[in-house]
């Protein structure tokens, strides 16, 4: 195995990283590591058993379900973190030991149609129609307002509003 270093290669596994959250991530099917002993990329074969290495700090799976009955996608994001600084450690073997933070979300989108959707989009519409009224009704207040006797009033009302 290679040494741990700070500089993040521009490929690997022949793939070069994505920017996702402000940093460089390299990403493959979950499938593609773990049914196969080896990959092909760039004519090359690949042992699916290097993919995580010791520059590896971070390791995250991402499942998507779709329920068509409810028009629900959620994803579920289950992460590894594998630096030396977390604090859980968990035995491997008899004499291996790795330090692992495992931590998980669930996040749900549910589609609009039909009458919710159509309710939805009143609620929006009326929400904007009242903003625009409160925004005028301020900007009326701003023109008007003595701002020596009655400033605090005023930022006491806007974030009231």
């Amino acid at each position: 195995m290679a040494c741990s270093s700070n500089d993040l290669p521009s490929r690997f596994f022949a793939q070069e990283p994505i920017r996702v959250g402000g940093r460089l991530q390299f990403y493959e099917f979950l499938q593609s590591i773990v049914d196969t002993p080896l990959l092909v990329r760039d004519k090359v074969p690949k042992s699916t058993r290097t993919f995580s290495d010791l520059q590896t700090d971070s390791i995250s799976c991402v499942m998507i379900a779709y329920s068509p009955e409810y028009g629900i996608v959620s994803t579920i994001r289950i992460s590894a973190d594998v630096r030396a600084d977390v604090v859980s450690t968990i035995r491997i073997s008899a004499d291996v030991r790795a330090d692992v933070k495992v931590d998980y979300t669930v996040t749900h989108f549910q589609s609009l149609e039909g009458e919710t959707l159509a309710a939805y989009t009143r609620v929006a519409i009326l929400a904007f129609f009242l903003s625009t009224i409160l925004l005028f009704e301020k900007y009326v207040t701003v023109r008007s307002l003595d701002w020596h006797e009655g400033r605090e009033a005023f930022f006491l009302d806007v974030l009231t509003g």
